[in-house]
Parts: structure tokens; sequence; C-alpha cells
């Protein structure tokens, strides 16, 4: 229930944001363009998989309990970018073991489309796509 802050600085704090979203949306797109070859991987969770994944159902839990605390946006959007920093950790460790590089895509699919939903929620997100609504250009 705090007025809004118009200032310059915190509207580009909020642009830097939508690009980290952005970005987080992009790089999971690129990596399910070959969904079908990357379901042929192993798909067994280890110990990474299962870290993500706890994760993500405590941010469902702390996303939920935002928004019934008249709607927490802030509390939300904190939990989403924590998140989003869990999964590009989950990624790159990942992607950095010599022994099983191949990411588990459908957790990080499933991470993704959550964000999105969420996202679509607050009027920022694009109709059945995964991630933010963009301009048409035409």
């Amino acid at each position: 229930d705090r007025p809004l802050d118009w200032a310059e600085e915190t509207l580009n704090v909020a642009m830097d944001e939508v690009k980290r979203f952005e970005t987080f949306f992009q790089n999971v797109k690129t990596r399910s363009r070959d969904l079908e070859t990357a379901l042929k991987s192993p798909q067994n969770w280890g110990s990474l998989e299962k870290d993500l994944h706890t994760t993500y159902q405590e941010t469902c839990g702390t996303v939920h309990a935002a928004l019934c605390n008249n709607f927490d946006t802030r509390k939300v959007i904190t939990a989403l970018k924590e998140l989003i920093g869990d999964v590009n950790k989950y990624l790159q460790l990942r992607e950095g073991d010599s022994e099983d590089p191949s990411v588990r895509l459908p957790l990080v699919l499933d991470v993704a489309q959550y964000i999105s939903g969420i996202l679509k929620m607050f009027g920022l997100g694009a109709p059945s796509k995964l991630g933010l609504a963009q301009e048409e250009s035409g």
C-alpha cells in the first residue's frame, strides 16, 4: 500500500529487471529448441535437480503466501528473481559436470512455465507463450 514511485532511477531498475526475465526466458527457449534430443539423454535426478526442485517448491509457497498477503508484488518478484538465479546456477553446474552435462529440461521448463504464469497474472506475460509479452511490430 505504498504510493507508486515514478522516478527515473526506479524506472531504470524496472527495465533492468525486465531484461533479466527476458534473458532467462530466452536461455530456456534456446535450450528447448531441440527438446526431442534433450529428452533422449538420461532424465534421472541427481542432487542438483533435487536441490532445484526443492527451491522451486519453496518459491511456490513463498509466492502463494505473498499473493495472499495483500498481493505483495515486490515479494513475489524478488522470489522469482531468486528462483531464476537458482536455475541459472543449476544450468551452469550441470553443463559444467564432465560426467553428466545433460540438463534435465523438463524440470527447467516446468520452472520457467511457472514463472511465466505468475508474470502473466500480473499482466506481463504473453498469452500462451513462455516469457514476457512483446509488442508486435508491424
